[in-house]
């Protein structure tokens, strides 16, 4: 998720000192964690803990 739909959605974001590696690209650090996020894919509900990273094209991958 962009730091701006996190921002956009007021979700609390903690800092985190991963890193995420995509395919054709080099690793890159994280911005941070949102804990908790509720999710509805179809029937299917739960929390996740997404990560914050920055993405050019997209708000959500």
């Amino acid at each position: 998720m962009s730091k701006e739909m996190t921002m956009e959605l007021s979700l609390k974001m903690e800092e985190n000192s991963s890193q995420i590696k995509m395919v054709n690209s080099e690793s890159i650090p994280i911005t941070g964690v949102t804990k908790g996020v509720e999710l509805r894919l179809g029937e299917w509900t739960g929390k996740a803990a997404i990560k914050v990273i920055p993405l050019n094209d997209y708000d959500f991958v």
